[in-house]
Order: structure tokens, then C-alpha cells, then sequence
């Protein structure tokens, strides 16, 4: 398997833990939205790797988008969905944050922008080859 396609699949697998969380009798936001933001991280982790892009230890969405947005300007699509999930980070991993964890809706938006996210990242980087499975380079 290529490497890329494992962090796809991982990405994946982060979006439907945070859609189980989520529909649990008891759902615990901010564990969702932890794998919602997880799936976003790999989604363009994986692409970033698709494309022999180094990346280092950053958690920031922001800057993963930017550099997959260097590489191809179709990525500003996801800014704004990016930019929701990411101001959640804060609030779910520090206790101290002064972002407010959104009601259930809120967290299922956040999986509807995951889903939209690595939906649009394996669609690139699928359209990145030809008819014959060459990789096209621009």
C-alpha cells in the first residue's frame, strides 16, 4: 500500500469514531471533534506525502491547508471548514481554552467539513494520475 493511502485510511477511521461518539446515548463532544480534527490532520497529511512533501510535528490545520495549497489552489475551497474545526482544537485538548465546545449540531457540522475534507483530498489525488496510472506532474 502506498503511504499516503494509509493515512487515508487512518483519516477514515477517525471519521467514524467521532461519528460513534457522536451517536452515542451519551455523546462526549470532545472526543468527537478530537477525531473530526484528526481526520482533517491526516486527510492532508497524506495528501502533503502524496506529493513527497515533507511535513513536521505542527497540529495546526491552518498551516497543513497552506502548504497543500501551494501544491494546488483548488485546496482554498476548504478553508472555511477547515477554519471552524480548527478553532475548536484548543478547547478539546486544554481545559483552560476560551473557546466554547459547540452542542451536538456544531460537532456534527464538524464531521460533515472531516468528511467533506478527505472526500476532496483522495479525489486529488486521484485526479494527480492519468488513464494509464502515470502520475501527471504540472
Amino acid at each position: 500500500m502506498q503511504e499516503h493511502k494509509a493515512w487515508f485510511e487512518l483519516a477514515e477511521q477517525n471519521l467514524i469514531t467521532s461519528t460513534i461518539i457522536l451517536e452515542a446515548k451519551e455523546p462526549v463532544i470532545p472526543s468527537a471533534l478530537y477525531h473530526t480534527f484528526t481526520c482533517i490532520e491526516l486527510s492532508l497529511k497524506g495528501y502533503l506525502l502524496y506529493n513527497y512533501q515533507s511535513f513536521g510535528k505542527s497540529w495546526d490545520l491552518l498551516r497543513s491547508l497552506e502548504v497543500c495549497g501551494s501544491l494546488d489552489r483548488e485546496f482554498a475551497s476548504l478553508k472555511s471548514a477547515i477554519t471552524q474545526v480548527n478553532s475548536y482544537n484548543l478547547s478539546i485538548c486544554y481545559p483552560a481554552s476560551t473557546v466554547k465546545i459547540p452542542k451536538t449540531n456544531g460537532a456534527k457540522k464538524c464531521i460533515q467539513h472531516a468528511k467533506k475534507v478527505l472526500t476532496f483530498v483522495k479525489k486529488r489525488t486521484k485526479a494527480l494520475v492519468d488513464l494509464k496510472g502515470r502520475r501527471i506532474t504540472y
